[in-house]
């Protein structure tokens, strides 16, 4: 524990006072002085303390202990919102207290303590205190929600062991986001899990393919748009996360996918899909037969190359 002192510059001591500085305090607590600080933290005058007082500090309460409206009131002392997530966050009665009743406000406030979530206390904080909002707020929360998982496993990046450590709680992370998610209407569902699709690392490998699969059943009404595009051209880039006998798998799914996409959106799919298949450990036929089908796939394949004599309109003389 630091000590604070505090020190009197002599420039600005009266005689009195320098005098006073000098003097040594006598031994025993009911000899200690206290100083008098005016508005513009001068010192004033020092009094003896009350015969019998004492040095012992006030007994400590747990912020858990304080009543809802006291939490409330210290919150209010701390100006800057973002500092105010991160008191709230070190303290669950502390978020709760200090989370807005109004729904707009709630919903800002639980989007900060989103982006500042980096452990799996704060994360989970959070994610309960969606539950208090509309639906249609608490999909908005879920979804900045969603993009902070797979930084519960990377809190820690000075060491491999930290990370591997909290690779657990990023997944457990994941898995308590898809139940929340899980609890919205299928209306709202879909734009949190295009955003946690981007979180498959954060999964144990043996689970990926099954939570891939998931999602993009799941978010196949928005297969038109470019989110849902990007995503499958993400997981295709980043075939080398599943598991080595999930991988033909993972890449005939990406390949069904990409054959209903438009020209533009299947061409970046599938050129994320070549690359995705340089990192896989597929045997080389299967390699090779994936690579053979990404061509049949891109809206890039050449046609059938015509004669020299059809290339110039020249026609065959009958006999």
């Amino acid at each position: 524990m630091h000590t604070i002192t505090s020190t009197t510059s002599r420039s600005h001591a009266s005689a009195g006072n320098e005098n006073a500085l000098r003097e040594q305090p006598s031994v025993g607590p009911s000899a200690a002085p206290t100083w008098q600080v005016d508005s513009h933290g001068t010192p004033l005058a020092r009094h003896p303390r009350p015969q019998g007082e004492t040095n012992t500090l006030p007994p400590r309460h747990r912020l858990g202990t304080m009543p809802p409206a006291l939490l409330n009131t210290l919150n209010s002392h701390v100006a800057s919102p973002s500092d105010r997530v991160h008191v709230a966050l070190a303290n669950t009665p502390m978020f709760s207290a200090s989370t807005p009743a109004a729904s707009a406000p709630a919903l800002a406030h639980l989007q900060e303590a989103a982006r500042s979530a980096k452990d799996f206390d704060s994360f989970m904080a959070t994610l309960n205190g969606a539950t208090r909002l509309p639906e249609a707020p608490r999909a908005q929360l879920l979804r900045e929600l969603a993009g902070r998982v797979g930084d519960i496993a990377q809190w820690a990046t000075s060491s491999q062991a930290h990370i591997q450590a909290a690779a657990p709680l990023a997944e457990q992370s994941f898995r308590e986001l898809w139940r929340g998610v899980a609890a919205l209407p299928a209306s709202m569902q879909v734009e949190p899990l295009l955003v946690l699709g981007h979180q498959l690392g954060a999964l144990s490998a043996e689970n990926r393919l099954a939570a891939m699969q998931a999602i993009l059943a799941a978010t196949r009404p928005a297969a038109a748009t470019p989110q849902r595009a990007h995503l499958l051209e993400h997981i295709a880039s980043q075939l080398g996360l599943f598991l080595p006998q999930d991988q033909g798998h993972a890449v005939n799914h990406m390949l069904q996918e990409a054959a209903t996409l438009v020209a533009e959106q299947r061409r970046s799919v599938v050129d994320a899909l070549r690359s995705g298949l340089s990192s896989t450990a597929l045997p080389a036929d299967q390699h090779a037969a994936f690579l053979q089908a990404t061509d049949k796939v891109s809206p890039n394949t050449p046609a059938a190359r015509p004669s020299g004599r059809d290339l110039l309109g020249l026609k065959r003389q009958t006999r």
